[in-house]
């Protein structure tokens, strides 16, 4: 291999790295908010807030529990403001894992509270705006 292909190769794999790049930059704005966090007895979360692209007045809240506990019952709740837009009941799979997501209407300047609750005792409550 010459000098000349190993410096084109070189160049080629920088350039495809910077467009690679530029997507993740531009999802790091306001319209994406995304928190990690361990409940009172240990699992770990993480709590997702995005606006919906497609409506303006819409947002998606996602949380995703590891609680390494199967089989067990988590309740979800979901208010914007004081106000209960969701709440949801599932049981986690056999690795103690268990997603919620839901979409509704609300501004990006409204305070979205999630509180989830196992059947054990285990909880977590964490708030976010996407102006923040």
């Amino acid at each position: 291999m010459s000098l000349k292909t190993i410096a084109a190769t070189a160049t080629l794999g920088l350039a495809t790295a910077g467009l690679v790049a530029v997507p993740t930059a531009a999802q790091a704005d306001d319209d994406v908010k995304v928190r990690n966090g361990t409940a009172s007895m240990g699992a770990k979360y993480t709590y997702r807030l995005a606006d919906r692209g497609d409506d303006p007045d819409r947002l998606r809240a996602v949380v995703k529990i590891n609680s390494n506990k199967s089989n067990r019952k988590w309740t979800v709740r979901v208010y914007r403001g004081q106000k209960l837009v969701h709440r949801a009941t599932k049981r986690t799979g056999p690795q103690g894992n268990v997603k919620f997501a839901r979409t509704f209407r609300s501004d990006d300047d409204r305070r979205i509270k999630v509180v989830a609750r196992a059947g054990y005792g285990e909880k977590f409550q964490r708030a976010m705006r996407l102006d923040d």
